[in-house]
């Protein structure tokens, strides 16, 4: 049986198999219309991934040389790159200039990709590409705190210049100090306030995965069209692209896992034992390094590292060492020689003992991460959304259609798309990825983790920053093997294709709803969870923090937002203000709250926002609420506003909330 034979055989089985799953759970009841709709982004791809193989051919060489060479592209995507910056700044909207450079400028990165350009200026093409969506969304938003722990990461940073040294950081960060070590030097040396260093030292951190990722492939693969794949296809990555802007610890602790994956791979390709004991001594200090900026990357790293040495010292048995393409397997694990992976195993011990050395606060954090997962597979957790006055979304078959127009429908088509075409690469190319398959098994086996699944997967952000290391492989391949093609007729029309379906990759990645929540004309304009203030939201909200440190004499409930930005904020006591907290809840009628001060916020109206509450010391009950406008100005003024701060309010009436903003009936 050829290649195309396989590729044929599997991808009309793969067809079936999703073509029935979907099928079967629509009429099981698993899945409602709407969700079952979009779930058909996942045909739509295979069937994709089966037109674009066929038209292909990413064994040909290309003929001739590309229009523009690779350094005239970079400098044309410098210029094309500033200008988008210049025009964002100036407009204060980004989606026009990011219209403006995304499609040209991926369509002259792939000629370069497609043509094997000189590896240096195509790189600074496409970190330009990768760095400019996040500049232009730091721009365009005030305040982007994701999941709200940047608040904490501020106020990790102000007492940190207050002290002078690392045991006054909250939060566990005092035995994982590298993070902000390493932002609060980018602040000091830069003149930035902690926010903005945060942001600029993602966006220049993350940027770092494009060429350091190249290098990785370089030595996996020995291909340079590959390896610029590989690059490129960190660029289409939202994940990366979200986790740019809204940088935390493990977001760094994943770049530097990527360097240290370089140095692995370089240990067996080293000539001389001069330039092995270098790479050595530069991964052994890499791992005091990585030990100290995050606790859980590396546990979930160990996993698929985990996986993918099983697999490799498996496979040759299992394929009973023959010859030909399965022959190269026995290669393989060859380089997994404790001569070379020392470091991944002194690494792996290192962060064991230092767990276990660093103090209950941490151990205890993750088995209580591990015990809220489990709570909410077994579906014992408590989430619900209320809305006071708003009319409750429809999710209907009509708007679930018209998702497949929108960028997020189209990313996610296109990227399954891409990477089962680098899967069928793989197996058509059998004797030339033959050695590298264990890896190759399990970074496809990462991929659905990247797209939409119709089951949720409790803390799946977490495992999806780390294991993006091993989906940008397949993704990769894919990539190569779309630009691959000759110069027959059939070859041109492979050309076009490949073109075109790079160009969408990168340019959907960067317009999804989780990459371009602050530009609602991309998707459907609904309320969502808020993850953004402007500057004048959030300089409200300090400044009613600093009113309650003041002046407050009771305690003051606020909803989780509030609470975290309070915490942030540079006032004399912020941990007084925390520690009088008390629990705001959201019900069927309403919002509720002890006797005390209660803040309310505009942004209510706009956003969905949660508020959680402890009980017992490994639960938590999370609910989410929204609020009309016309309830807000209702409910607000039917009490006291004893302090106002532009759209933050503080309510006091000296008696206990009940019904507030449900307007004394049932929410909606």
């Amino acid at each position: 049986m050829t290649g195309a034979d396989r590729v044929a055989l599997f991808g009309g089985f793969v067809v079936v198999l999703t073509v029935a799953g979907l099928g079967g759970a629509l009429a099981l009841g698993v899945l409602d219309t709407a969700p079952a709709i979009r779930a058909g982004y996942a045909v739509v791809g295979t069937l994709l991934a089966l037109g674009v193989y066929a038209v292909t051919r990413g064994d040909a060489t290309p003929d001739g040389e590309p229009p523009v060479t690779a350094g005239q592209t970079a400098k044309i995507l410098l210029v094309l790159g500033g200008l988008a910056v210049a025009a964002t700044a100036w407009t204060g909207d980004r989606l026009v200039p990011l219209l403006g450079l995304l499609p040209a400028g991926y369509l002259l990165v792939a000629t370069q990709v497609r043509h094997d350009g000189a590896p240096a200026p195509t790189l600074a093409a496409t970190v330009v590409l990768f760095a400019v969506p996040p500049i232009t969304k730091a721009l365009t938003t005030g305040f982007y705190f994701g999941g709200t722990d940047t608040f904490a990461h501020v106020d990790s940073l102000n007492r940190l210049f207050a002290a002078g040294y690392t045991t006054v950081l909250p939060h566990g960060y005092d035995f994982f100090p590298g993070f902000h070590l390493f932002v609060g030097a980018a602040s000091l040396l830069g003149g930035l306030s902690p926010y903005d260093a945060i942001v600029a030292a993602g966006i220049g951190v993350s940027a770092l995965l494009v060429p350091t990722m190249y290098l990785v492939a370089t030595r996996l693969f020995a291909d340079g069209r590959v390896a610029l794949g590989v690059a490129l296809a960190v660029t289409a990555v939202e994940w990366v692209g979200y986790h740019t802007v809204y940088f935390f610890p493990q977001t760094l602790a994943v770049v530097l896992l990527g360097v240290g994956f370089y140095v692995t791979t370089s240990l067996s390709t080293a000539g001389t034992t001069r330039r092995y004991r270098q790479y050595g001594a530069y991964a052994l200090g890499l791992v005091v390094v990585l030990v100290f900026v995050h606790h859980l990357t590396y546990v979930v790293a160990l996993a698929p590292v985990g996986a993918v040495a099983a697999a490799t010292y498996a496979a040759p048995a299992l394929a009973g060492r023959a010859g030909g393409t399965l022959g190269a397997l026995s290669t393989a694990r060859d380089r997994l020689r404790f001569r070379w992976s020392f470091p991944v195993v002194v690494g792996a011990t290192a962060v064991v003992s230092y767990l276990v050395f660093s103090g209950s606060i941490i151990v205890y954090g993750i088995f209580g991460l591990a015990f809220n997962i489990g709570r909410e597979v077994a579906g014992s957790g408590a989430f619900s959304t209320f809305f006071y006055g708003v009319a409750v979304p429809v999710d209907t078959a009509a708007r679930a259609l018209s998702w497949f127009a929108r960028p997020t429908g189209i990313y996610y088509s296109v990227f399954g798309a891409v990477a089962l075409v680098g899967l069928y690469e793989a197996l058509a190319s059998g004797r030339r990825y033959a050695d590298r398959a264990p890896l190759l098994a399990v970074a496809v086996g990462t991929v659905p983790l990247f797209l939409p699944l119709p089951v949720q997967i409790p803390q799946v952000e977490r495992i999806t920053v780390v294991v993006v290391l091993f989906a940008v492989f397949p993704l990769g391949i894919g990539i190569a093997r779309a630009l691959g093609s000759g110069g027959t007729r059939a070859g041109r029309i492979g050309v076009v294709v490949g073109l075109l379906l790079v160009a969408t990759l990168g340019t959907t990645g960067a317009l999804t709803t989780l990459t371009a929540d602050d530009v609602r004309v991309v998707d459907v304009p609904d309320r969502d969870v808020q993850t953004a203030m402007s500057d004048r939201e959030y300089a409200a909200t300090v400044r009613t923090a600093t009113f309650l440190d003041r002046y407050g004499t009771q305690p003051a409930a606020a909803d989780q937002i509030t609470d975290r930005a309070f915490a942030s904020a540079p006032i004399a006591d912020s941990d007084r203000l925390v520690r009088q907290r008390q629990g705001l809840r959201a019900g069927p009628t309403g919002l509720s709250a002890p006797t005390g001060y209660v803040v309310v916020r505009e942004g209510w109206t706009d956003s969905v926002v949660p508020v959680a509450s402890g009980r017992g010391l490994l639960s938590n009950e999370v609910a989410f609420f929204t609020v009309s406008d016309d309830r807000y100005r209702t409910g607000t003024a039917r009490h006291s506003v004893v302090y106002s701060a532009g759209e933050t309010r503080v309510l006091y009436d000296g008696e206990r909330y009940e019904g507030l903003f449900g307007d004394g009936g049932e929410a909606q």
